[in-house]
């Protein structure tokens, strides 16, 4: 059993022996599915994390604080927000250098690549 998250855990994403997980409480925690182990703790949004995806280099945060994050995956520290601040963040693609976003922005929901 895997243990660190205080409250719910609402996104999670497994690659190779690596799993990510994004939970209510804010964070972002990587674990090795070798050990068992947490690898990194990302105190990554103030609020809810609403989506994540990561690949072999990087993880992608979105959150109910309307912020996205790009984290570095080897040693968890964040690298750069992708967008402005919106109202809240409803989910996250990326793919090589290209990232969609879904946001809510002044009572719309709104789409952005960046």
């Amino acid at each position: 059993m895997l243990q660190g998250h205080t409250s719910l855990v609402g996104q999670l994403q497994m690659r190779n022996d690596k799993l990510v997980t994004g939970g209510s409480d804010g964070s972002v925690r990587v674990w090795s599915l070798t050990e068992y182990q947490p690898i990194h703790r990302l105190a990554a949004h103030d609020n809810s994390v609403t989506s994540l995806q990561f690949d072999d280099t990087r993880i992608v945060s979105g959150g109910s604080d309307g912020r996205v994050k790009v984290w570095d995956l080897k040693t968890g520290a964040h690298v750069r927000e992708l967008c402005q601040p919106a109202d809240a963040v409803w989910r996250v693609v990326f793919e090589d250098e290209k990232a969609v976003i879904l946001a809510s922005r002044g009572g719309k929901t709104v789409m952005e690549v960046s």
